[in-house]
């Protein structure tokens, strides 16, 4: 930090002003946010689940952390992550959320509605999944939403490049509001990731 000048004087007049004694004015540091956000419909769930574990494991290292999951509905499970052993907090998030056909649009729209207020520029949001929303509105303008208000969105999607675009995958229309677009369906997949996050 910088020398605390008035501080610095006053504690130390009654050495003529020697400056034997310093303090430095500390900057507070606020802790950015990493939102997760994991599709765990049964197309993505083998990698979510394995994300989810992964991500648990590496809490020490990263910033704060909230994890939500969705197929049709959106939850969260930051507290279900902290308060259970990683192995069943998972699979009680893939079984009472990964059922229903998967809507992306309704998962960004719901997520804005949730956390838009508590968004800054210091935090950033990981995205899993395969984009494909069967057919679904997509609701670009709430993930774009998002996007403006966090300092990245990374993607993270197991299907290769050529095939976002094919059929119902929305990946062409959700890329431009993320930073980076990363395939990941191996585990040195998501190790790369993980020396790049951190």
């Amino acid at each position: 930090g910088s020398l605390d000048l008035p501080w610095t004087l006053r504690r130390n007049l009654r050495y003529d002003g020697v400056p034997f004694h310093l303090r430095f004015r500390r900057r507070k540091h606020q802790q950015a946010t990493l939102y997760v956000v994991c599709d765990v419909s049964g197309s993505v769930s083998r990698v979510a689940r394995f994300l989810l574990l992964f991500l648990h494991h590496l809490a020490d290292a990263l910033p704060e952390l909230r994890l939500f999951v969705f197929s049709s509905e959106l939850g969260e499970i930051t507290e279900l992550m902290r308060t259970t052993s990683p192995e069943r907090a998972v699979e009680q998030a893939l079984s009472e959320w990964g059922r229903g056909s998967t809507d992306y649009g309704h998962a960004f729209a719901r997520l804005e509605a949730l956390i838009t207020d508590k968004l800054d520029r210091r935090s950033s949001m990981l995205i899993l999944g395969d984009a494909r929303s069967n057919l679904r509105d997509p609701r670009t303008r709430a993930l774009a939403s998002l996007a403006r208000r966090l300092r990245q969105v990374l993607w993270l999607n197991p299907e290769p490049p050529e095939q976002w675009g094919e059929g119902d995958s929305l990946m062409r229309q959700y890329g431009p509001f993320c930073r980076r677009v990363d395939r990941c369906a191996r585990l040195a997949d998501l190790e790369r990731f993980a020396e790049r996050l951190l």
